[in-house]
């Protein structure tokens, strides 16, 4: 987020631009910029709306909040009794009131008990090699030890290349032992998005990791049905890599 903000602040003119941050269950927008924003934040909680942090989650509140889903099982893992909305997302609020998000509880990599954000990982290797590295994402996959463990995916800029070894080393000079990338390093021609343009995690860990065909008519029916079982994980995802 940082790194795009900085590209926009560097290309406008007079024109400013505002994040807004919201989620459909509580009223579409929740957070925004004021007229005079504060790099590298999403805003200031708007009128109408209560927040809390509990253990790094943004939750939210509002008159507007939706009563909840169709199905049950999912009310109740986003709707707390009294009316709070589960965001998903991790995120800090500093003294000013302004909100950081800082990745997705979801994608969150579970090693040996221990969780570890894809994003401050993935924004260690873009801002570590900005002339060489083009995109950057970090999922977790499976191992026998540790349960998850973090392995890069990148896309390099045309023409330049990467020693594996530096991206180890950047991050294993940065980070604690769990947050290594002990699931190696891997550079690939694109990294998969969905239709809104962000990150196809799923379709990552399944081509790249389980080399399966997510194109194949067969494939798109069984993980269609394999995900209103489970919706919380990928198909394949006890199966070791």
């Amino acid at each position: 987020m940082s790194k795009l903000q900085d590209f926009i602040e560097k290309c406008q003119t007079r024109d400013k631009n505002h994040s807004v941050y919201g989620l459909t269950e509580v009223g579409i927008l929740c957070l925004m910029s004021p007229l005079h924003p504060k790099p590298h934040t999403t805003g200031v909680l708007l009128p109408g709306f209560e927040s809390r942090v509990v253990a790094d989650e943004l939750w939210f509140r509002s008159a507007t909040a939706m009563s909840g889903y169709l199905e049950a099982a999912q009310t109740r893992e986003a709707l707390t009794d009294d009316g709070w909305i589960r965001s998903g997302d991790l995120g800090l609020v500093d003294e000013e009131g302004y909100f950081c998000i800082t990745g997705r509880l979801k994608e969150l990599i579970k090693v040996r008990g221990w969780q570890v954000s894809p994003q401050e990982l993935e924004d260690a290797v873009l801002a570590a090699f900005p002339d060489a590295v083009q995109e950057c994402c970090v999922i977790g996959v499976p191992d026998k030890r540790s349960g998850e463990v973090p392995r890069a995916f990148l896309v390099l800029k045309e023409g330049k290349r990467l020693e594996v070894d530096r991206i180890h080393q950047t991050i294993n000079r940065k980070f604690i032992s769990y947050k290594h990338l002990t699931g190696g390093v891997e550079f690939i021609d694109r990294i998969p998005k969905n239709l809104s343009g962000k990150v196809d995690r799923r379709e990552l860990l399944a081509t790249q990791v389980y080399k399966l065909d997510t194109e194949n008519p067969v494939f798109q029916e069984v993980e269609e049905a394999y995900q209103e079982e489970i919706p919380s994980k990928p198909m394949n995802a006890g199966r070791s890599a």
